[in-house]
C-alpha cells in the first residue's frame, strides 16, 4: 500500500555487513575454527509517515543463535558449547514465542560469535551456518516485510582440532548433515541441510500415530507441524534409506 502522500511503502532495508574491498558489501564470510567472527547489523527503513519514521520490528534467528540471544552457553543443540549472541537486549513476543528487537526507522547491533570445532561438520570439513535478519515496518494494512540471510562458513583447522584427522575417515549421519530450530516452536520449524535432495518426511503424534508424511523438496527450508500443541517426532529418510530422527516441541 501508499504512504499519505502517495508514495509507495518500501520494505526497510538490511545492510550487507561485509566490506570485501572496492566498494564491495556482502552476506557471506568464512572464519577459521577457533577464532571470533562479528556480524554488523543495521536495518534502515526511509520511509515517513505524518512526518514520523515508521517503527521497525526486527527478529535475527538461526541455528548457531543462543536461545535467547545473550548467552553463549544456552545453545540450541545439546553438543553445542559455545553459540553467537547479540549485542543488545532483545523484547520477547509471548504471544509467537520469540525474541525480537524494536527500534524508530533505524537499528544496529553486533553479533559475536566465538567459533570452535563444533562448528565444524562431524567428518571435520567446513560447515557454513545460516543467520536470518527479518526486518518489518508497521505500516497497515499490509507492512513491508525483508529478509536478508547471512552466511558463515567455519573453516577446518587442524592443528586447534587435532580429531578432525581421525573424524575425517568416519561416515558422514543424515542427522549430522541437518539443523531443526526453533525447538519448541510455534509450529514453523525451519530446516538447514547441507546435502541438496529429496528426503521423506514423516511426522508422528506422541501416540506413535503418523500425522503427515510427504517428500520435502531440496528448495524447502521449513515445514509446519499439526496445528494441535504437543510433543512430536520428525523422521527424515534419505534416497540410501538413512534416517534422521528429531523430538519437535510445539508451543
Amino acid at each position: 500500500p501508499d504512504l499519505p502522500n502517495q508514495v509507495p511503502n518500501s520494505a526497510p532495508t538490511v545492510n550487507p555487513p561485509f566490506h570485501k574491498g572496492g566498494g564491495v558489501f556482502t552476506y557471506s564470510d568464512s572464519v577459521i575454527a577457533g577464532n571470533p567472527i562479528n556480524i554488523g547489523l543495521q536495518v534502515s527503513d526511509t520511509n515517513t509517515y505524518n512526518g514520523n519514521g515508521q517503527n521497525l520490528r526486527i527478529e535475527v534467528f538461526g541455528p548457531s543463535l543462543a536461545r535467547d540471544l545473550r548467552n553463549p552457553s544456552f545453545c540450541q543443540h545439546p553438543s553445542d558449547t559455545s553459540c553467537a549472541v547479540l549485542l543488545s537486549n532483545p523484547l520477547y513476543d509471548s504471544a509467537r514465542h520469540r525474541y525480537y528487537f524494536a527500534a524508530l526507522s533505524n537499528w544496529s547491533s553486533l553479533v559475536s560469535w566465538q567459533t570452535d570445532c563444533d562448528d565444524l561438520r562431524a567428518d571435520g570439513t567446513a560447515k557454513t551456518h545460516y543467520f536470518y535478519v527479518k526486518a518489518q515496518d508497521d505500516l497497515c494494512p499490509i507492512p513491508g516485510r525483508t529478509t536478508e540471510v547471512i552466511a558463515i562458513t567455519v573453516l577446518p583447522d587442524t592443528t586447534f582440532c587435532p580429531q578432525i584427522a581421525t573424524a575425517i575417515n568416519s561416515p558422514l549421519k543424515l542427522e549430522d548433515e541437518i539443523s531443526i530450530y526453533p525447538n519448541p516452536s510455534n509450529g514453523l520449524v525451519n530446516i538447514d541441510r547441507s546435502a541438496n535432495e529429496e528426503l521423506q518426511l514423516e511426522i508422528f503424534d506422541l501416540q506413535g500415530r503418523k500425522v503427515a508424511s510427504r517428500l520435502l523438496l531440496p528448495s524447502e527450508r521449513s515445514i509446519q507441524l499439526p496445528e494441535e500443541s504437543g510433543i512430536y517426532f520428525l523422521r527424515l529418510t534419505d534416497d540410501q534409506g538413512q534416517q534422521a530422527n528429531f523430538k519437535l516441541i510445539k508451543n
